[in-house]
């Protein structure tokens, strides 16, 4: 093909109506076929030559693309941009002229895109981008066909890998206001009395959004409106996810202000219980569609807040209801690190909760002997009174008290020695921990009032079950035998009330199972984020008076009352402990699941709990 028959194939002739002043076309010529607007031709497109040559001009670009240098743009682009075929195009399109091309320029649109990515960077900068903007105007194109093709566009323009396009896109479009609006609409379309339970079964994703009345009336009211705003959403979020990180980036934020914090933050925080509840279920459901690591980050923000430091112990108390407790669930089931530092691992990681049962014993002993000190002094004092200066008795009393006074300070200075041997975990500036070994005897006894801050355990334990077995103390091995932790949580629990594995179709092997596929899924997803193998004691969230945190707080607390709560809400909470005890965090691990572990006074834990429910 020659360069007349190439210009002739891109040529569309432009017939300004003389009433109308030269401002939009009244009859258009495209490919030699003569349009009429105002006639409003409804000759189908199929029986007229555009197919042809809207083909030609695709495979001319993509010709004139693979020839090109990389970035550059040649003459059919050039003459393409100059006379505004896409706009004229679009103009048709709008009326349906000829009928049935509304699916023909959106073909054109998303071939050009996809082969074109390296010309479509000047073509942003000539053209103003213009492109994006007659894309969003079809996206909202009552033909569903129409709509899909223009967001496909959409997601090809948002996908270009140079950043100058994506600046474009995000500066000097309506694209990311657009978008975020139009959730924002479908949002305030959705049903104000719902059941929350209703809203789990709801499924919706983008491109499927089709709900004929019968299926509206088996359900609920208004589950039309809910399939609307879901799969908007899941597309922005499928559109997040492949998007250039500058647009994913603006875009997720333009959805946290327009959205999460204009529209979600006042129906959650409302005074109406009902309508918080409702919104707390439809902020859950959105949470359970995104899987865009930018949009999830900033729903995680809105919802935990954007502090990593640890919390302040407040005397301030909510109420948490079934809807909540889900809304936790969603978070622990995120693969994001935030979610669960913000939640329970910056409370944890200063290791605030662990008693120092050696130190705690040194200094003890230090006071002892002080006072013995003291009290030595005091009777040599009286002797001297007493008998002289040159007394027996005084001789042999300082003598004693000279021993004493050695072998004090020879014991103090071994436990000193031994301290300074055993130094605690810390982390490093590599986020490394260093392990110091602790000369403690697993044989020695120590008060049952430190283990948990409890009375003596009604329930006898093994001489291995030593709370030097923990693994901040143990010599030999990091953590204790899980054997010994599961059989200290089993004997809580009267044999009564115990399932056995023996019993037939009891369902216990694949409960096992199970739970070894689930903490292997977790192992896998937390192993990127570098957590220590041991427990540390980071110095940059230590803090003077152990707090386990508000979401900590609340779980314990509810743990304490399930003899009079709801099934339904025990096993959510269940649900959400079982969730945090498969993470693999030495700390939370130790805090959660050791119940051998010294802790301070007033500290609370999960076994100390479950102890107190159980014999109550």
């Amino acid at each position: 093909m020659n360069t007349n028959e190439e210009k002739d194939v891109f040529k569309v002739y432009q017939h300004p109506s003389s009433s109308s002043g030269g401002a939009c076309p009244s009859a258009v010529t495209v490919g030699g076929v003569h349009l009429s607007l105002e006639r409003r031709d409804k000759i189908p497109i199929e029986q007229t030559s555009i197919p042809s040559h809207l083909d030609q001009m695709v495979v001319l670009l993509q010709e004139e693309e693979n020839s090109a240098e990389k970035g550059s743009m040649g003459p059919c682009m050039e003459y393409l941009l100059q006379h505004k075929l896409m706009e004229t195009l679009y103009s048709l399109g709008r009326t349906d002229v000829p009928k049935n091309l509304t699916s023909n320029p959106q073909s054109l649109s998303t071939e050009t895109d996809a082969q074109n990515k390296g010309a479509t960077v000047p073509v942003c900068q000539k053209q103003d981008f213009s492109l994006v903007t007659s894309l969003l105007n079809l996206s909202r194109s009552a033909d569903s066909r129409v709509a899909v093709k223009a967001c496909e566009g959409l997601m090809l323009c948002v996908s270009l890998p140079e950043e100058t396009a994506a600046m474009t896109i995000v500066n000097d479009t309506p694209f990311c206001q657009e978008l975020s609006q139009r959730l924002v609409e479908a949002y305030l379309k959705l049903p104000s009395y719902v059941n929350p339970a209703d809203l789990e079964f709801v499924q919706a994703k983008w491109g499927l959004d089709v709900v004929t009345d019968i299926d509206d009336q088996q359900s609920f009211l208004g589950k039309r409106q809910l399939i609307s705003f879901l799969s908007w959403l899941d597309y922005c979020d499928q559109l997040i996810a492949i998007a250039n990180p500058v647009i994913a980036k603006a875009l997720a934020r333009s959805i946290r202000q327009l959205f999460l914090d204009v529209i979600m933050e006042p129906s959650v925080l409302q005074t109406s219980e009902t309508g918080a509840i409702l919104a707390t279920a439809y902020l859950t459901r959105c949470l359970r569609t995104i899987s865009s690591q930018a949009l999830l980050s900033e729903f995680c923000n809105f919802i935990l807040g954007e502090d990593r430091r640890p919390e302040i112990l407040s005397e301030e108390t909510h109420r948490v209801c079934l809807v909540t407790l889900k809304l936790f669930d969603t978070l622990l089931l995120k693969e994001d690190e935030y979610i669960l530092h913000n939640l329970v691992l910056r409370n944890l990681l200063g290791r605030g909760y662990y008693l120092n049962i050696e130190e705690n014993c040194d200094q003890s002993e230090e006071r002892t002997s002080q006072n013995n000190i003291s009290q030595n002094a005091d009777k040599c004092n009286e002797i001297v009174n007493t008998n002289g200066e040159n007394s027996p008795e005084k001789s042999h009393e300082q003598r004693n008290n000279s021993d004493d006074t050695k072998r004090t300070a020879s014991h103090g200075n071994d436990k000193e020695n031994d301290i300074k041997d055993s130094k605690p975990l810390e982390l490093d500036q590599n986020n490394e921990t260093t392990n110091g070994s602790v000369s403690a005897d697993p044989s020695d006894s120590v008060d049952s009032t430190l283990v948990n801050g409890a009375e003596t355990s009604p329930f006898s334990l093994s001489p291995a079950s030593s709370p030097f077995s923990s693994p901040a103390v143990s010599p030999k091995r990091n953590r204790p035998e899980v054997l010994k932790i599961v059989n200290s949580f089993l004997s809580l629990l009267p044999e009564e009330l115990k399932s056995s594995y023996q019993t037939a179709d009891s369902g216990y092997d694949m409960y096992v199972k199970d739970a070894n596929k689930q903490f292997k899924d977790v192992m896998d997803m937390c192993r990127m984020w570098g957590w220590p193998e041991n427990a540390v004691t980071d110095k940059n969230y230590e803090v003077e008076t152990f707090y386990e945190g508000a979401f900590l707080k609340m779980l314990l607390d509810k743990l304490s009352h399930m003899m009079d709560q709801s099934y339904a809400m025990n096993l959510q909470l269940t649900s959400v402990l079982s969730k945090l005890a498969l993470i693999p965090h030495p700390n939370l691990h130790e805090y959660l699941l050791d119940p051998f572990l010294p802790v301070k006074d007033g500290t609370k834990t999960l076994f100390a709990v479950f102890r107190k429910v159980c014999f109550w």
